[in-house]
This record gives C-alpha cells, structure tokens and sequence, in this order.
C-alpha cells in the first residue's frame, strides 16, 4: 500500500509527524511526502528513513488565488503520478487543496488532521477577512465531502466544523489528544539550581501572547529582579499579527528577555527552564510545544482557552490564567517564583500526565485503528542522523 502525506512545512513531518511516519514504514507503506522545505536536515532524514519526497511551493498565509491554484494543480500531479491509496493531510491549505484534488481520485482513502483552527474561528474580523473567511467556508465545505474521517485535537473544533457545516456528522471525526509527545525522547529533566527561569516556545506571533509575556515580564522582574525570561521560536513576517524583529530588540535591550532564535531540538532550552509559559490567545489544537514541556517535567502557565487549557490541571501541573491578561499572567509568574516547593510537585504531575495522556503511540494507536490499519506497532526512538 502506499500513503501520501501533504504538509505545510517539511520540518513538521518529523518534528510532528516522525512516530506516524515510523508506524506506517512498520506496515509495510511506501510513503511519500509533500511539502515546501524549510531545513536541509529534514531532506536527509527523509532519505534516510526511505521517504520519497515532492517539495512544494506554498503561499502559507497569502491571499493569491493565482498561487493557491498552481500549488492544487502540483498536489494534483503528485496524485497522478503515485496513485496512492491513502491521503492524509494537515493544515488548512493541505487540508482544502489536498482533499479537493484527492476527490478525483475514486478509490482514495483521504484522511485529514485539524491541528487548531487559528483565525477561521475568529468572530470579530474586519470586511476583509471576512471575505476570505466566507471564501474557506465554501472550500471546505467541498473539499471535505464523503471524506473518509477527520482528526481534531479537541471537541469545540469538532463543533465549530459541524456548526458551519463543514462536516454534516460527527460520525466521521475522531478526536485525539493532539499530535501527542514521545516521552522517551523528551526525558524527565531535574529542575534546573539557582536562577529561576521562565520560558516560551512558539512563532513570533501577537496572538501567541509574545507581547503579553513581555510585559508581565517587566511586572515581575520590579519584584524578582533576578528572574530570568527566554523566548525560542521563528518569525513568521507573513502573518497580519507578526511580532516584528525591531519590537523584540527593544524588549531585549529593555532587559525583558533573552530571545534565543530557532532550533531544531528545544530540549537543552527546556532543561535549562524552570517553569514553561504560552500566553496564547491564538485558536490551538493542542500546543505541542507544552507536551514537550510537560514531558521533560515543567510546570505549566498557559491561557484558560480552548486547547491550551486542555493541557493543565489548575493548581496541579500549572497555572492557567486569562487570555489577553497582562496581570493574570504575572500574578502567576510571581506565584510560581514564590512557591519553589509547589514547583517541584507540579514538575512531576506534568510528566505523569504526559506519559499518561499525550503519549505520542497512543495518540498513533487511535489514529491508525481509525483508519483500519491493524494492530499497533510500537515504534523505535530515532533522532536525526
């Protein structure tokens, strides 16, 4: 059997991917993957691991139906040329494109991932996103009909899809606790001695909160002078809500933060932290970037919003607080700073609840019982060569 798998980025394939890429190799698929490439290393893991690889060219956030018709038409020609006999597809643009042109093909199980719904959900748009918002309504309406089953990572997006009619029954949705988070290569780390320090992993984006922890930031820092805050994570410049390079000097150079860049393992980042932080307001599936942290061990402050609050047991393994709330979120900062001893009891109910509820192959199990692929094969750690 082969399986073709349309990404939105080629680091996402094995950073999010890897295990379910793993799963299908152990049954025998022949796989190929699509997606625009981002990291010369994830080229020669693919190669390695014995993928065959389509790059792609994609406009992730333009408007242009000009390119959004030649990036249908080289998915279309993927199609063609391999004849899969499974499509799975994740992220708005893979998932309305990919589907469209999957629809042509009469045998062809297709398979989608909803990983979040980021602005769609939005209620308060201006008119000109309004329009394209009404504009996606219609593809997916028709991309995904008599598809063969939809993932989400939570049951309000499972609503919201059946609210707009997206899906006509939730018959064909299965929900799974996100992407899931392989707890045997992010290991339990210790809490770090000495310098208490907070960090953030995400996009550069406004609705990722970065702004927010920025200020709570210059909050605590009036009362902890010596605490310590780190931001990891990309520019995403193509987005309306971008965090601009000239707005995160400013806050360096205030002292708010140390803005660490990219990276393709955020484990040392991770075990260099002491508390993990993702203020975000944006519309999540499940943040990956909190399983990884909850599996190395660190408490959570995360918004009490639809996905990340999926993730934290108030008062357990973390904090939640307000979205948009600049107070909220330093308040629990400065509890966190002064309460060390719950520290440590929270750190290790995040790693409980990893292993228990996130783990990636179980998270794979459901998955692939979904789609009718048997048995599940536990799969092996690798990490890049």
């Amino acid at each position: 059997m082969k399986i073709v798998i349309i990404a939105s980025n080629d680091f996402s394939l094995i950073n999010f991917r890897k295990e379910l890429i793993l799963e299908f190799r152990n049954r025998r698929f022949d796989i190929v993957a699509a997606a625009p490439p981002e990291l010369p290393i994830v080229r020669r893991e693919l190669n390695r691991l014995g993928i065959k690889y389509y790059p792609l060219t994609l406009s992730k956030n333009g408007r242009n139906p000009f390119r959004d018709f030649l990036f249908f038409f080289s998915l279309l020609r993927i199609l063609l040329k391999e004849r899969p006999d499974y499509l799975l597809t994740y992220t708005i643009k893979p998932v309305i494109y990919g589907n469209l042109a999957g629809r042509l093909f009469k045998n062809l199980k297709r398979y989608s991932i909803i990983s979040g719904l980021g602005y769609i959900a939005s209620e308060n748009e201006v008119n000109s996103r309004k329009l394209v918002l009404r504009i996606i309504d219609i593809l997916y309406r028709t991309s995904l009909r008599n598809i063969n089953g939809l993932f989400f990572q939570n049951y309000e997006d499972v609503a919201f899809f059946l609210k707009k009619e997206y899906i006509n029954s939730p018959a064909i949705a299965q929900v799974t606790m996100g992407s899931g988070v392989n707890t045997r290569y992010f290991t339990r780390e210790p809490l770090p001695y000495g310098t208490f320090r907070f960090l953030l992993v995400s996009r550069l984006l406004r609705s990722k909160g970065i702004a927010i922890y920025a200020d709570a930031a210059r909050i605590v820092k009036e009362k902890h002078p010596t605490v310590e805050f780190e931001i990891v994570g990309g520019y995403d410049l193509s987005c309306e809500d971008a965090i601009t390079p000239e707005e995160v000097q400013n806050w360096e150079q205030e002292g708010l933060f140390h803005y660490r860049g990219t990276t393709s393992d955020v484990r040392p980042y991770l075990k260099d932290s002491t508390v993990f932080v993702l203020p975000s307001y944006y519309r999540e599936g499940i943040p990956r970037s909190i399983m990884e942290a909850m599996a190395t061990g660190r408490p959570i402050i995360t918004t009490d919003a639809i996905g990340c609050r999926n993730t934290v047991k108030h008062g357990q393994n973390g904090l939640l607080v307000k979205p948009r709330d600049v107070e909220s979120l330093a308040y629990a900062m400065i509890y966190m700073v002064e309460h060390p001893e719950e520290v440590k009891v929270m750190a290790d109910k995040s790693r409980q609840m990893a292993v228990d509820i996130f783990e990636v192959t179980e998270v794979n199990k459901v998955l692939l019982e979904y789609m009718n692929l048997g048995v599940h094969v536990p799969v092996s750690v690798q990490t890049f060569a």
